[in-house]
């Protein structure tokens, strides 16, 4: 059994990459508040996950990055 081929992209050139690609899904991690990128795909082919990707300092991550909602 082979595994399917997967590309990786930049959100300002999703759209673009999604086309020249020929993808027949796609999946988009972006922040809570960040705008979706219009990808010409049905929506049930494209997954969007929101989250914030930051730690707070505790030898996890950067010490500069700070969960927005402040420290847990």
């Amino acid at each position: 059994m082979s595994l399917p081929e997967m590309a990786l992209s930049a959100l300002h050139s999703a759209a673009n990459d999604v086309a020249s690609f020929r993808a027949t899904h796609a999946l988009s991690i972006i922040d809570p508040d960040e705008k979706v990128p219009k990808i010409d795909l049905p929506g049930s082919r494209h997954l969007v996950l929101r989250f914030h990707d930051v730690c707070t300092g505790t030898g996890q991550g950067p010490s500069w990055a700070e969960p927005p909602m402040g420290e847990l």
